[in-house]
């Protein structure tokens, strides 16, 4: 006999039919009330990112020469970019990036300079986002404002003691200590092309007016080239620098003199010097009571400072080097040649 299924079974079988697979729970509920979600880790941030620069942001008075520098956490030298814009025109500048040899930081260079007296923008991008860093530029690099026939004959104290001495590193101090006899530096004559300098020692009185040491001789510098007025480079094949201490005096010969810096538009300073050269360091050592020619390279040997040789061959040289040398007209004092 054949058995036919109760109307229950079939009822059952054709809802299950029609409802599908039976449905997911819902997501449980948190002790505060919340759906419980999966934590999603965010991913690591990217290695290649700016460390810092030099101007900094908000920095005033930045020398118009002066190439910035950016400091990197890496050295994967494909990562970043930089680039400066003019505020005042938004004339943009995609200089080179010139890496040191630790490869840390690089150098913008190009073969323009900064205006005076501007607003910049430095934009840095690395792997993450693009950094602007904004800055004022001083008021060196101005066009000059006084006529040749002004400039010519006015006559420069050199601060040489405020100076930053940046080699030979050991030393620095030092010298800004001994660095108390007056350095003079005079125009002789300017054009469109070219300037002619003089430099001499000088003396203080005791009303403390400079005037030129008499019984000095003067140092005379080849012609140089001006057409990048205001900034001035010129160059001796040898200056004697006058050092002092206590009543001892000793004359510092300096071979392959270079001193650089920028006149103000009125013609009234020079600022952003630098002066550089090799000095005979033998006579140095008696302003510290040790006649011995040697004395004063021993003494920069104990600090990882090697003695170099000089012009005669003998191994008593050291390279000098100053940075932000400033220098103010003295009116009415004309230097001469002697």
């Amino acid at each position: 006999m054949t058995r036919t299924p109760s109307v229950a079974l079939v009822l059952a079988g054709v809802l299950a039919a029609c409802n599908g697979p039976e449905p997911v729970p819902p997501p449980d509920l948190t002790d505060t009330g919340w759906f419980g979600q999966t934590t999603i880790e965010e991913p690591p941030p990217c290695e290649d990112q700016l460390s810092r620069t030099v101007p900094e942001e908000g920095a005033d008075g930045w020398y118009w020469r002066d190439r910035p520098i950016v400091y990197t956490d890496t050295d994967v030298q494909e990562a970043y970019a930089a680039w400066i814009v003019n505020d005042a025109t938004g004339a943009r500048t995609d200089p080179e990036l010139t890496w040191n040899e630790e490869g840390t930081s690089f150098t913008l260079d190009w073969d323009e300079h900064f205006e005076g007296d501007t607003d910049y923008s430095l934009f840095v991008s690395d792997c993450d986002s693009t950094t602007q860093v904004t800055f004022r530029t001083g008021p060196l690099g101005l066009p000059l404002q006084v006529s040749d026939t002004d400039l010519q004959g006015r006559t420069f104290l050199l601060d040489l003691g405020g100076a930053r001495w940046v080699e030979p590193p050991v030393l620095a101090g030092l010298i800004q200590i001994f660095f108390t006899t007056p350095v003079l530096l005079g125009v002789r004559y300017v054009d469109d092309d070219s300037i002619d300098l003089l430099a001499a020692p000088g003396e203080v009185s005791d009303l403390g007016v400079v005037s030129q040491d008499r019984f000095a001789e003067s140092w005379n510098f080849p012609i140089a080239d001006f057409t990048e007025a205001p900034f001035v480079d010129a160059s001796a094949p040898s200056i004697d620098l006058t050092y002092d201490s206590y009543g001892t005096t000793v004359a510092i010969p300096v071979t392959d003199f270079v001193l650089q810096g920028t006149f103000s538009a009125d013609g009234t300073r020079l600022g952003g010097g630098v002066l550089e050269g090799f000095g005979d360091t033998r006579s140095v050592g008696a302003l510290l009571g040790d006649d011995r020619p040697e004395a004063i390279c021993e003494l920069a040997a104990g600090a990882g400072v090697n003695c170099i040789p000089c012009e005669d061959t003998l191994p008593y040289c050291l390279r000098l080097r100053a940075e932000a040398l400033e220098a103010d007209w003295i009116p009415g004092l004309e230097l001469v040649e002697r």
